[in-house]
């Protein structure tokens, strides 16, 4: 669970950062390589990494179902902290932006998002060469 948790964490970084944030930051000095390393290089890298070291097969429906035990419980703790401090930790979750039917849709698609790319990594972990650690 943990192993699924981290690549789809990464994973879903990358393309959320990619598809909606990137326009909305601007780094500069060291932040470029921070930023860069972050939501660039770590996600495609971590992908690699499993792709080609495993360990497989790892990926049953007990571990997708569980992968998604803290990232829900994230969710409902940043809506009840954003609720009493005002503060989000994404432009796309927030309550006083948005409102909370768009600011849940957003974290509904990213959801989404995570859920389809756990299924396919489910597949791909039954279908690629077996590999033990």
């Amino acid at each position: 669970m943990l192993r699924l948790d981290a690549l789809l964490g990464i994973t879903i970084t990358g393309i959320v950062f990619g598809a909606v944030l990137a326009d909305q930051v601007h780094h500069e000095g060291i932040g470029v390589w921070v930023n860069a390393g972050l939501h660039y290089f770590a996600p495609w890298w971590t992908v690699g990494g499993w792709l080609l070291f495993g360990p497989r097969p790892r990926i049953d429906w007990t571990t997708v179902a569980w992968a998604f035990a803290w990232p829900l419980l994230w969710v409902g703790y940043t809506f009840a902290h954003g609720a009493a401090t005002g503060w989000y930790p994404y432009p796309f979750l927030d309550v006083t932006t948005h409102g909370y039917a768009e600011a849940l849709r957003n974290a509904g698609l990213v959801f989404v998002l995570a859920l389809a790319l756990a299924l396919v990594l489910r597949r791909l972990d039954g279908r690629l060469p077996t590999i033990t650690k």
